[in-house]
């Protein structure tokens, strides 16, 4: 017997850690973003351009000044792909927890 499991009510909310949220080294901009990447679930796949599509508000620069700043503090970890004769590929980003 299988059970598949349907849309839950805890699926609309989204848990971030006091860490995460409290940083001072990350401005407000920055903060945002890390939330709304985490809103995600595992394996979500986003872009740059679908991060600045989802803002009426805040554009393409701020977006990336926005994930510059979660690199360097290492709540994203660039990784860059390569294909199957060892070519460069797509840079894919990971979100990470740096306090652990």
């Amino acid at each position: 017997m299988r059970i598949w499991r349907g849309p839950l009510p805890a699926d609309r909310f989204t848990q971030i850690s006091n860490d995460w949220l409290r940083d001072r080294r990350l401005g407000w901009k920055a903060r945002g973003v890390l939330g709304w990447l985490a809103s995600h679930g595992p394996g979500f796949v986003i872009s740059q351009a679908a991060i600045i599509a989802a803002s009426d508000e805040d554009g393409r620069d701020a977006v990336r000044a926005a994930l510059r700043q979660l690199e360097k503090y290492g709540y994203l970890v660039r990784v860059q792909s390569r294909d199957a004769r060892g070519r460069h590929g797509e840079i894919v980003y990971k979100l990470m927890d740096p306090w652990s």
